[in-house]
């Protein structure tokens, strides 16, 4: 059996999803790298290995006990006012917090192709937990009741967690 090498050109932390999506769209062989549980294993060479640590998400975790909590994940396109989903950061967060949150709850007032999303009034309700996920103008007006995590820094900043 030949050996599994994963080689990365350059590798890049980021300070917020703005600048993941930024280094995604600039070269199709930029990945994240959320400690290796996106990448498949065999032999490939990435350009670009995006680390999304320092982008505060492990705040997360750190001041909540996902296991007991329903999060709510706003926009799942892949930016703003659009219905891509292709290389959308969203569904990537959704699999990490489906590892470790006792629900996750999607919407996006864009994309039609996701059967699993329920409408933003129906995620408002329910979450114990919210963040945003993609920066759609839909988002900017929320006054959550519960604690939310703008990772675009789209909330008026006393809304945000």
């Amino acid at each position: 059996m030949g050996e599994n090498v994963l080689k990365f050109g350059t590798y890049v932390r980021v300070g917020n999803a703005a600048e993941a999506y930024e280094l995604l769209q600039k070269n199709r062989n930029n990945k994240i790298v959320g400690g290796g549980i996106w990448m498949r294993l065999g032999s490939r060479r990435v350009a670009t290995a995006i680390d999304l640590s320092a982008c505060g998400l492990d705040q997360i975790e750190e001041t909540h006990d996902l296991s007991t909590m329903k999060v709510g994940l706003l926009g799942m396109a892949f930016k703003g006012e659009s219905d891509d989903i292709r290389s959308s950061l969203s569904y990537k967060l959704k699999r990490l917090l489906n590892l470790k949150a006792d629900r996750v709850l999607c919407t996006d007032p864009y994309v039609t192709v996701d059967e699993d999303l329920e409408p933003l009034d129906v995620v408002l309700e329910q979450a114990d937990l919210l963040v945003i996920a993609a920066p759609h103008r839909a988002y900017r007006s929320l006054a959550p009741r519960v604690p939310a995590f703008d990772i675009w820094n789209v909330l008026p900043s006393a809304a945000a967690g």
